[in-house]
């Protein structure tokens, strides 16, 4: 892990690319919110997450205190570290080679 980034603390249990995780046993959705580890969830979002965008959209803001673009006192976030990626990528031995980078 980066110095400064926040990292789940669970276990990864599978690595998906190009495909939308299904849940089971779950309904639709997972939605969860985990103020100790300022963590929102949003999981297992499939074709009808074009349609509920805006309130899901909604409903992460709200639980992390965002109402009407001023901050509420429900979950108030710390400020991400932000590391140049081409910092970030000397730490794992890697370079950017791509003159816009």
């Amino acid at each position: 892990a980066i110095e400064g980034t926040r990292q789940p603390s669970s276990v990864v249990a599978s690595v998906f690319a190009g495909k939308r995780p299904a849940l089971r046993g779950r309904g639709d959705y997972y939605l969860d919110a985990d103020r100790e580890h300022q963590w929102v969830t949003v999981a297992g979002v499939r074709s009808t997450g074009l349609s509920a965008s805006l309130a899901l959209g909604r409903w992460v803001a709200a639980q992390i205190g965002l109402r009407n673009g001023s901050e509420g006192a429900a979950m108030q976030l710390a400020e991400p570290a932000l590391v140049p990626i081409s910092d970030a990528l000397k730490q794992h031995g890697a370079h950017v080679t791509h003159p816009m980078s």
